[in-house]
């Protein structure tokens, strides 16, 4: 079951937002929260900026572990983005996107699977651990001709996770940022024959 609702602000000026609200099922009990906000603003008529926000809540989130095992934790997460998008002229834009996803799960019991799929609760408890992925992609797109198009990438990632430990927000943050795991440039050429 879902239950939730959103709304889309109608433009006061430059700004314009989004807003939902969600509760739904993850697991074997318990309602997921999630809270998203997305407010946009057109700072010029070629110039946008959005800042997606989004905080769940998982009270027991549930996770293959190994074999016919599975476990529940509390998963609180956060992500946050950057969409900025500028059209200096009809056939050129430059596009800026950023997302980090970061979250702690607190380990809650571990689960044995019968053949027919029903849980019974274990000994011994997984690890609590983190997530905390970042990318960047900066992105050039010069259309040359109707349907033929130049692109020119730069993309960079971030792993801050850890398999041991919860540790803040903040924290994951910073470690994302300093442990970059991909920095790529490439060149896409889309040519209509």
């Amino acid at each position: 079951h879902n239950y939730g609702g959103d709304y889309l602000s109608p433009a006061r000026g430059r700004f314009r937002y989004y807003a939902k609200v969600l509760a739904h099922e993850e697991g074997f009990t318990g309602l997921t929260r999630e809270l998203r906000f997305e407010p946009t603003w057109f700072l010029t008529d070629n110039l946008v900026l959005g800042l997606p926000l989004v905080l769940n809540d998982s009270p027991t989130w549930l996770l293959w572990t190994a074999g016919p095992k599975v476990a529940t934790y509390h998963r609180p997460d956060f992500h946050v983005g950057l969409n900025a998008s500028w059209y200096p002229t009809a056939r050129q834009e430059l596009r800026l996107k950023f997302q980090w996803v970061g979250l702690g799960a607190q380990a809650l019991q571990l689960y044995q699977l019968l053949p027919d799929g029903t849980p019974v609760a274990s000994a011994g408890r997984p690890n609590d651990f983190t997530l905390s992925t970042l990318g960047a992609q900066l992105r050039y797109r010069f259309e040359f001709k109707p349907q033929s198009e130049l692109y020119l990438v730069y993309s960079r990632g971030g792993d801050g996770s850890l398999e041991d430990r919860r540790e803040s927000l903040g924290t994951q943050f910073r470690r994302a940022v300093d442990q970059t795991n991909t920095s790529l440039f490439f060149l896409k050429l889309r040519y209509r024959i």
